[in-house]
């Protein structure tokens, strides 16, 4: 029967059966889905609509016939018979259920976002993190505790999850916030496997990591001001500071300054402004250009060749020591540099700063706002007069 509780959005429903045992029931999922209209209700099988009419058709026969032979086994042995015994026992070969391994679907979800790079839907970054993803998730499935190499995607049971969250913890040492994104891409690549008919059931739904609240990094205005007077004696390291103080005044995220052309300068009300769309997100931004972000632009003749972020990190280093920062210094710092001087310095809103970077919620600037000292001064201020 078609167990219309269980409906997805395009309409289909589990193709389940009843198991009755000293007259108790159970239901079971076939492995099968259909709607409606694809299946016959009198004959208890998929009509010749559905595009796996013989399949399912095949199936539900070899597992009637399975039934009849393993009640009557234990018919003559006189055996007691539990619903999870006989379950098992009853599904063990029928061509109904099917296996997929981790590895072989995996791939096939890699190659999707493969697609989608081409397409120009999600960035290259976006491809690798998951690439990374699925190795630390296979690596928990192969570690000696668990040791499952090509493990079934059906193999993986609810308790996983806290045990491949304790091993990333202890025996990987990733910091929690990088488990919790971890977890929940697993967790979406499992959904996709039910809604694709790889797997009966997500084990891992209602499952979370909780992230731990990280202090945000950025320059404040003392130390923008140390930066921008610091000379280089390379020319490499000038171009750098000269890129990251442009991010700094701009709040552009390293690949849109990669991406940035003349073109993207568009004069409103008699004043140059950035326009254009967010490469990562394609959420639109507008970013009035100050002085200092203009003399960088002229300088270069408004054309920015950043290296590569790996490169531009590791010259980063060399600058943050030469100018003695405690703080460490990264291609976002200068991103979260603009949102807090915004903030603290000049009170400029949330919203109009969320809108200046091209966040989509507001909620996602707050996480790139340090008010710690902000905070101190105001409550320095409060109790100036409590002795």
């Amino acid at each position: 029967f078609l167990r219309s509780t269980k409906k997805n959005k395009l309409g289909e429903m589990p193709i389940c059966f009843c198991l009755r045992i000293n007259k108790k029931q159970n239901y079971y999922s076939t492995g099968f889905k259909s709607v409606e209209d694809c299946w016959d209700d009198e004959n208890q099988t998929a009509n010749k609509k559905h595009k796996q009419y013989a399949i399912i058709k095949n199936g539900i026969a070899e597992l009637t016939n399975r039934f009849e032979l393993l009640r009557n086994n234990f018919e003559l042995e006189g055996k007691e018979v539990d619903f999870e015994t006989f379950k098992n026992l009853l599904l063990q070969k029928s061509t109904l259920i099917k296996t997929y391994s981790l590895e072989n679907i995996s791939k096939e979800y890699t190659q999707m976002y493969e697609k989608r790079v081409k397409a120009n839907i999600i960035q290259k970054c976006t491809l690798y993190k998951a690439k990374n993803y699925f190795k630390n998730i296979n690596l928990y499935f192969e570690c000696e505790y668990i040791n499952k190499k090509n493990i079934m995607l059906n193999e993986i049971i609810r308790g996983d999850f806290e045990k491949m969250k304790l091993y990333l913890l202890t025996d990987k040492k990733f910091k929690i916030n990088y488990i919790s994104k971890l977890m929940s891409f697993f967790k979406g690549f499992l959904s996709w496997a039910v809604d694709n008919d790889y797997l009966q059931k997500n084990v891992f739904n209602n499952l979370a990591v909780k992230q731990e609240d990280t202090e945000a990094i950025a320059l404040n205005l003392t130390q923008l001001e140390t930066l921008e007077k610091k000379e280089f004696s390379t020319e490499r390291l000038t171009k750098i500071k000269d890129f990251f103080l442009f991010a700094c005044y701009t709040g552009l995220s390293f690949a849109d300054v990669k991406n940035f052309t003349k073109e993207n300068i568009e004069n409103v009300d008699g004043r140059d402004c950035i326009n254009m769309n967010r490469k990562k997100t394609k959420n639109f931004f507008f970013v009035p250009l100050t002085k200092k972000a203009i003399v960088i632009l002229e300088k270069y003749n408004y054309i920015l060749k950043v290296p590569s972020n790996g490169k531009y990190n590791e010259y980063l280093k060399e600058i943050q020591t030469l100018c003695e920062f405690k703080e460490n210094l990264t291609t976002h710092v200068a991103r979260k540099t603009f949102i807090n001087i915004m903030m603290t310095e000049y009170n400029m809103k949330d919203y109009e700063v969320a809108q200046i970077v091209g966040h989509t919620s507001v909620s996602t600037t707050k996480k790139y706002y340090i008010q710690k000292d902000t905070l101190k001064k105001s409550i320095l201020k409060s109790m100036e007069n409590v002795k």
